[in-house]
């Protein structure tokens, strides 16, 4: 989600000529929306720098899954929480926001059928921002498509990569 801020910014920046042929971004956040609940971001925030990385992935990975990581794994996603602050923040600025535009690449968004309200209305709201973008839902997917529903996020990007518009 976080990704996909960055890979919209990018997109945008080097439009008319992006390196890339186009997009699929999950449910970008919309931290500066009154109706987007932040607050995990807050936490995040908040947070120490090694304690905002492991709050962080815990809530992404779940606490079983950061639990079974190695030691020197889970020391080096610590160690990342600077970064991962500055990334939060820069979301939350004036030039972090989404603005309506065109976007030289094709682009989908995707949201999951379990995802959190706020979470399927920044994917809705997205696809509406970007003329031409398709948005897909992934019916057994949450906020953490990668981990719950691996298989339908690999769908939409090999019919991304293919060119056809997701089912």
């Amino acid at each position: 989600s976080q990704g996909a801020l960055i890979a919209l910014h990018a997109a945008r920046e080097s439009t008319p000529d992006p390196p890339f042929s186009g997009l699929v971004l999950w449910e970008p956040p919309m931290p500066w929306e009154d109706w987007y609940d932040g607050g995990w971001g807050r936490a995040t925030l908040e947070s120490p720098p090694d304690d905002a990385a492991e709050f962080f992935l815990r809530g992404v990975l779940g606490d079983d899954v950061w639990e079974r990581l190695p030691e020197n794994l889970r020391e080096e996603r610590r160690a990342e929480g600077a970064a991962l602050r500055a990334d939060l923040h820069a979301s939350r600025t004036t030039r972090g926001r989404l603005l309506p535009g065109v976007v030289a690449v094709d682009v989908i968004v995707g949201t999951g059928g379990r995802s959190a309200p706020h979470n399927r209305r920044t994917a809705e709201v997205t696809a509406e921002m970007i003329p031409g973008a398709a948005l897909v839902t992934v019916d057994e997917a949450a906020h953490g498509v990668q981990l719950d529903a691996p298989a339908g996020l690999a769908a939409v990007i090999d019919r991304a990569g293919a060119g056809r518009e997701p089912a």
